[in-house]
């Protein structure tokens, strides 16, 4: 791996409620909890005490729809859940966000990432606040499944089905965005798969394009909302 790769590990807190300290050799302060396990209970903070204030969101989930053909990504959307401090679930903060726009990169941080693309955000709909903090655009790629993402996947019952999966990467800080691609840094944090590939009936490529099909992006760690560097 490169200089480049970092897993969203630093202080981390296991959904269990343990700590996680592990990362790879060079940085990874942007941190992640992991997602898998118990996520806490879902909650509604009027639920249980109406004079209590909503809680704030400081985690979020991010998953995404990717449809590819010949290397292109034609179609996506992003799909967030945001938690609070505690890891609840914020059941009011849910959705679906379609993407605005789609940039390829020809680069990528990493051989080991063997797409990468810039994508625009729609505005959000979540009825809840804090949210708008959330980076109106990222970088997400997928590429080789990246072995502290493939040590999560046994708790989530695909160990069987590893050698099918990619890894998912992302990079959410703005500043960033006007460096080389290879000069960004990409945080390992999910998995994806089509049909297919999550029921272990395909092999995983070693390098791109990537299959033609829709893909399921998982994220196995949290992002912190609002923490970009």
């Amino acid at each position: 791996m490169s200089r480049h790769l970092a897993v969203t590990l630093s202080a981390a807190v296991l959904m269990s409620g343990c700590m996680n300290d592990s990362s790879l050799n060079v940085r990874a302060d942007t941190a992640g909890a992991p997602a898998s396990g118990d996520t806490g209970s879902e909650t509604d903070a009027t639920t249980a005490d109406s004079a209590t204030p909503p809680a704030d969101p400081e985690w979020y989930r991010l998953d995404a729809t990717l449809t590819l053909e010949e290397g292109l990504l034609l179609g996506s959307a992003v799909t967030l859940e945001f938690l609070d401090r505690d890891l609840h679930v914020l059941t009011d903060c849910g959705e679906t966000r379609e993407t605005l726009g789609v940039v390829a990169s020809v680069e990528t941080p990493d051989p080991s990432i063997f797409h990468w693309w810039q994508i625009a955000l729609g505005d959000s709909a979540a009825a809840c606040d804090g949210t708008d903090t959330l980076p109106s655009e990222l970088f997400l790629g997928l590429g080789q499944l990246h072995p502290e993402v493939e040590a999560q996947l046994l708790s989530l019952g695909l160990d069987q089905v590893a050698g099918s999966l990619y890894g998912a990467y992302v990079m959410l800080d703005p500043d960033q965005a006007q460096l080389d691609a290879q000069d960004q840094l990409a945080l390992a944090y999910g998995y994806a798969g089509t049909l297919e590939d999550l029921a272990g009936e395909t092999t995983a490529r070693s390098a791109a394009p990537l299959p033609d099909g829709d893909y399921a992006v998982s994220g196995v760690y949290l992002l912190p909302l609002g923490a970009t560097d």
